[in-house]
């Protein structure tokens, strides 16, 4: 029984980590592209990511 939960334990985190690579590859191919800040910014809100996490980027502002 509990090699069988180990599987499934295996399964659904390999199923997730693909999942959140998948979608980290897509949003740092976009950047790459990208020249304006407020363009990431956009891009970033409409995905829902936590700009508190993010550090090191500029506002329109221009402050950090």
């Amino acid at each position: 029984m509990q090699s069988i939960n180990q599987s499934i334990n295996q399964s659904i985190n390999q199923s997730i980590n693909q999942s959140i690579n998948q979608s980290i590859n897509q949003i740092v191919e976009f950047v790459k592209t990208c020249y304006k800040p407020e363009e990431v910014f956009h891009f970033l809100h409409q995905h829902s990511i936590p700009f508190s996490s993010i550090g090191g980027m500029t506002n329109q502002n221009g402050a950090t």
